[in-house]
């Protein structure tokens, strides 16, 4: 799907060896024109019916309105196809209905008007006001060098971070976003999938850039006690 009156999204990062400066975005975020709205959820339906899971990541770029947004929900539940949902900006309420939702410890602060968001009990806290906005099965909270945070409205787990060092944490959200999805769609519970989720992200932040990880490796770093 093309449109001729947006770019395509370019995001430049400047390096000093292995630390980040400061990066520089190149994009339109303007919202989609109705017919455009339209012409992408028809082509979503086919693909939403064959899927095993649903994934939005929001990048807050004019593509997921309120109203796309909860089409799609609508149309994976009316599917029986969960809905995971990599959050951004301030209105949670449009992910209604999703399965799980996965904000960091600054998005999660933002969109509750929570911050800071420094202890669990802060986390916990926050997460009360986005389960109220959204009726999400969990809530899974990234933080950083922390590890992640797994609730649901009656339980709470902190996962410890796996990895021995941290250098880059490019891309380990989406990361945590991929391998959640991957092993719940693989019919491993969701606590397991988060482990395993945990695993995959302390691979991806010692290497430098936005990087990624397989299933081999996940297992090796699991093996080797990481």
């Amino acid at each position: 799907l093309t449109d001729d009156s947006r770019t395509t999204t370019v995001k430049t990062r400047v390096l000093a060896g292995s630390h980040q400066l400061i990066r520089i975005d190149r994009e339109v975020t303007t919202p989609l024109s109705a017919q455009l709205e339209e012409e992408i959820l028809e082509k979503l339906k086919p693909g939403i019916s064959k899927a095993n899971l649903v994934i939005l990541s929001d990048y807050n770029k004019g593509l997921f309105s309120a109203e796309l947004t909860q089409r799609i929900i609508s149309l994976a539940n009316a599917e029986g196809k969960k809905v995971i949902v990599d959050p951004k900006g301030l209105n949670y309420s449009k992910y209604k209905g999703a399965y799980l939702i996965k904000p960091n410890r600054k998005e999660l602060g933002e969109a509750a008007r929570a911050e800071p968001v420094n202890t669990l009990e802060e986390v916990k806290q926050a997460v009360k006001t986005i389960f109220g906005q959204t009726d999400a099965a969990y809530i899974v909270v990234t933080l950083s060098e922390e590890g992640m945070a797994v609730l649901s409205e009656l339980t709470h787990k902190l996962l410890p971070v796996k990895a021995t060092s941290v250098f880059d944490v490019t891309g380990a959200g989406d990361t945590v976003v991929a391998t959640i999805a991957y092993f719940l769609a693989s019919g491993f519970e969701i606590d397991e999938a988060c482990e395993l989720a945990n695993h995959a992200a302390a691979i991806v932040i010692k290497e430098i850039g936005s990087a990624s990880t397989t299933i081999n490796q996940i297992k090796q770093h699991i093996i080797n006690g990481d």
